[in-house]
């Protein structure tokens, strides 16, 4: 996990567009929770499920192998990709996303969800930068 959260950090500090999608996604948030938050315990369910702060946790509702239905935030960058605000993508294999309880925290910094599917979980962030650099659970296809 090391070289990952090295590479996406090389990416953030270096404004390089950046998306992350399924383990990218979860690596980014874990990133961005560490270096810029300064939460240098955040950390993985599945690598480390005793962890104090657990900002990747197990999904209430496996989205692996669904087609899933999700809302982007208006004038976000993904919903000027699609061209539109609601998109359905059908995702591979995910079974881990953003603890609800952290999601407020990351909010309000530069990392904002701007896509939530149906319950209104956080499946789509972007980190407002110079840089393109967005995340998405799940390993959705993402497709304009």
């Amino acid at each position: 996990m090391a070289g990952a959260l090295n590479a996406i950090r090389y990416a953030r500090t270096n404004c390089v567009p950046l998306l992350g999608t399924c383990g990218g996604f979860q690596h980014m948030v874990l990133e961005y929770a560490r270096n810029v938050l300064g939460l240098a315990d955040a950390d993985h369910a599945e690598e480390n499920p005793s962890a104090s702060v657990l900002m990747v946790v197990p999904l209430t509702c496996s989205v692996s192998e669904t087609t899933n239905t999700f809302r982007l935030v208006p004038e976000s960058r993904v919903a000027a990709l699609y061209g539109k605000e609601e998109i359905e993508e059908t995702y591979g294999t995910c079974n881990y996303g953003v603890n609800p309880a952290w999601a407020p925290l990351l909010e309000q910094n530069e990392l904002r969800t701007v896509g939530v599917d149906t319950e209104g979980v956080s499946r789509i962030m972007e980190l407002d930068s110079p840089a393109d650099q967005g995340a998405s659970s799940g390993g959705g296809r993402l497709r304009p």
